[in-house]
This record gives structure tokens, C-alpha cells and sequence, in this order.
């Protein structure tokens, strides 16, 4: 395969379109809950709100069992069709137990559609290495709908009503599953990998599941190490950057980038380890100029300057991070197993994030002095697996250019 497929279009634009409802009508239902029309109580509404966590979790763990029928799109079509029969339940029902039912349907469909579309997306690739291009691409989408889901759904129910929000909800919804079910892939030869593909592969996916979760979880502390700053919250520039700027800054930032290197990933390639070693170096470099922040014989014009290198480089170890570790389960395990490795490696994240989350203490050394440990020994790990990678990757730069 030598260019990017027309079939992979309406796919972007359906999983982008899926992302915006998600998190559109997740951003307004617990406020309509408890200020709209239901007047359900603020305890009932956060505990509903905390069985949508569990929910999707096994959803997704669901999604990944019968992704073994080898069937992405059938099964994509299908979260997609519980997501849509959720956002009309939400749309048109009157009453609290109505909205808690077509919510929870709605988050059950995201979570069997969520590894389904991305083998989906690896099959309209037919597994070709454009698809580290590909998953950038989907990458960007996947943000741009969170986006404006986020703002668009709480601007209508704030301009006009909750309903109407709704509406337009299930609205989006049956555009996105419309879209959906235009995809029509083609089947996939698979390519038998010898003993030691097999093993580097196996070895990757464990080392990455587990240094990507940690990142993430490294991310969620260093958030709190910022938002609890004495420095920062008693300066009124630092504090609406920190707040505010910072989500306008990681968004612009992270379009551009991905762009970038969605039309450079094209005609290039590069390996995943590279790709994460580039990510946890970023990593180190945006954790050493937040060590800076707390020192008081600083400037705030200096402060505010550590904090934007922060910002720019952590949203680049995001983007180095995150999507490599996809990029690469789609294009190395078959297709009948990429839903439930993808589910292993998304539930392993959650799961070690919310285990160490639990048994470490936000402190201001140790926060920075853990990630750069951690960030250090990730960095290390992936440039060990570069060069230990098979000479069939590292030989295999268009391989699949080939016309079948």
C-alpha cells in the first residue's frame, strides 16, 4: 500500500464524530442531573458518574473478547448502534432512571466500539506501515472531537436547553454510525513472524503497556504538583496559564505536531522504540524545567517561562508516547487478537495508574525526582529495544509499498 486509503476518510470522521458525543454529553449529564430538570441529588449523581469508570472498563474488556470473531467493522457498527440508541434515550426520555439507562448505553457502546474501530482501522490499512501515519491522523481526531464535544455540548445546553444539546447529540451520533457502516475494508493477508519477531514483539507490548501507563500516571501527578504550588496559585498570570492557557497550548501544539508528522510518517518511517525514546526524553526535559517552579529567588516572568517549556514538551512526550504504542499492536498482531491486546494494554494503564495513584503521596522532591527516574528508565528501555529490534524491521522501510 503506497498512499492512505479513500475508505480510511469516513472513518476518521466517524470515530472523531463518536469522540464528540462521548464526551460532550459526558461533560453536561451529571449538570442536568442535578441543576436541569431531574433535581437528582449531588451524592447520586457522582456515584453514577463513578460506575461509568467500572462500566467502560468492561465494556471494553467485552469489546475485546468477541473481537476474537475476527469481525472489527461488524462489531464497530454495533457499539456505534448502542451509542446512538443511548444518546435518543437520553434525548427524549423525561425522568432520572431513563437518562441513567441511555448514559450507561452510551459508555458500554464506546467501550466495545473503542478497540474494534482501531482493528478496523489497521484492516482498511491492511496492516501496511502507513499506519503510523494513520494512527496520528486518528490521534488528531480523537482530541479535535474531544474538543469540540466538550465546548460545543455545554455551549447549546447553556445557549438553548439540555435537551436540544441532546439532540444534537443523537444527531452526531447517527452521522457517525451512517459513516460506519460506508466503510468497507478489505480482507487481510496475514504475515507469519518467526520465533524472534514473535518474542521482540511480546517483549515491546509488555515494556510499553507498562512505561505508557506510568506516564500517564506520572502525568496526573505532576498536574496536582502544579495545581498545589504556592508559586503558581498566588500569582493571578500564573494561576489562569496554568488553568486555562496551558489546555489552548497542548491542543494548538499537539494539531500542528501531529500533522507534522502524520505527512512525514507517509513517506518515512520510523520505529516505535524510537518514537518512545524521543517521548520519555521530552519527558526528562519538561520535568527538569518544572523542578524550577518552586524556587522562590525566581522571577514570575521566569516562572511563567518554565512553566510554557513544561507545557510545550510534555505535550510532545504525549504525542511521542501515546499513539506509537498503537501504531505498533496494529501493525504486529493479527487481526483477530488486536482488539483484546488492546484491551489488555488500555486495562493494564488504568489499572497500574489507579494502584500506584493509591500508595504515593504528592510531594513536591519526590514527584520530580519519581518521574525522572522513571522517565530516565523508559528512555533507556526503548533505546535498548531499537537496536535489538529484528533485522526484518529494521530492513522493512517500504516493504509494504509493494502493489499487490
Amino acid at each position: 500500500m503506497t498512499s492512505h486509503p479513500v475508505s480510511a476518510i469516513p472513518l476518521y470522521i466517524a470515530i472523531m464524530l463518536e469522540r464528540l458525543v462521548y464526551y460532550g454529553t459526558r461533560s453536561v449529564i451529571i449538570l442536568y442531573l442535578i441543576d436541569g430538570a431531574m433535581h437528582m441529588p449531588i451524592s447520586d449523581a457522582l456515584q453514577i458518574y463513578g460506575w461509568v469508570a467500572t462500566i467502560l472498563l468492561f465494556s471494553q474488556i467485552a469489546g475485546g473478547l468477541i473481537g476474537l470473531l475476527n469481525q472489527p467493522r461488524a462489531l464497530t457498527i454495533v457499539g456505534y448502534a448502542i451509542q446512538f440508541v443511548g444518546a435518543t434515550i437520553i434525548s427524549l426520555v423525561q425522568d432520572a432512571n431513563g437518562l441513567v439507562i441511555g448514559f450507561f448505553l452510551l459508555v458500554m457502546g464506546s467501550g466495545i466500539s473503542k478497540t474494534n474501530s482501531l482493528a478496523l482501522l489497521s484492516q482498511v490499512y491492511q496492516k501496511s506501515k502507513l499506519l503510523d501515519s494513520a494512527v496520528m491522523i486518528n490521534y488528531a481526531g480523537i482530541n479535535i472531537g474531544s474538543f469540540i464535544g466538550a465546548f460545543t455540548v455545554s455551549l447549546l445546553a447553556d445557549e438553548y436547553s439540555f435537551p436540544f444539546a441532546f439532540y444534537f447529540c443523537a444527531a452526531v451520533m447517527l452521522l457517525a454510525l451512517i459513516l460506519i457502516i460506508l466503510v468497507q475494508p478489505d480482507s487481510v493477508k496475514e504475515k507469519k513472524a518467526d520465533h524472534q519477531s514473535q518474542s521482540y514483539t511480546t517483549t515491546f507490548i509488555i515494556i510499553a503497556s507498562v512505561t505508557v501507563a506510568l506516564f500517564w500516571m506520572s502525568y496526573e501527578f505532576l498536574s496536582t504538583l502544579i495545581a498545589s504550588s504556592a508559586r503558581i496559585m498566588t500569582n493571578q498570570k500564573l494561576m489562569d496559564f496554568s488553568s486555562t492557557g496551558s489546555s489552548t497550548l497542548n491542543f494548538i501544539l499537539l494539531m500542528i505536531t501531529a500533522s507534522i508528522l502524520a505527512i512525514y510518517l507517509t513517506f518515512k518511517r520510523i520505529h516505535s522504540s524510537i518514537f518512545l525514546s524521543i517521548g520519555f526524553a521530552c519527558g526528562i526535559i519538561a520535568v527538569f524545567l518544572l523542578s524550577f517552579i518552586s524556587n522562590s529567588s525566581f522571577s514570575v516572568d521566569s516562572i511563567y517561562f518554565y512553566l510554557l517549556g513544561f507545557y510545550f514538551f510534555i505535550t510532545l512526550a504525549e504525542l511521542f508516547v501515546g499513539p506509537p504504542l498503537t501504531s505498533f499492536i496494529l501493525q504486529k498482531v493479527n487481526l483477530q487478537f488486536i482488539p483484546l491486546v488492546l484491551t489488555g494494554c488500555f486495562g493494564l494503564i488504568s489499572l497500574l495508574s489507579m494502584g500506584v495513584r493509591m500508595g504515593y503521596e504528592h510531594e513536591n522532591r519526590n514527584t520530580i525526582t519519581f518521574c525522572l527516574i522513571l522517565f530516565g528508565f523508559a528512555f533507556a528501555s526503548f533505546m535498548l529495544l531499537a537496536k535489538k529490534r529484528p533485522k526484518e524491521d529494521q530492513n522493512s522501510l517500504f516493504k509494504d509499498q509493494i502493489i499487490e
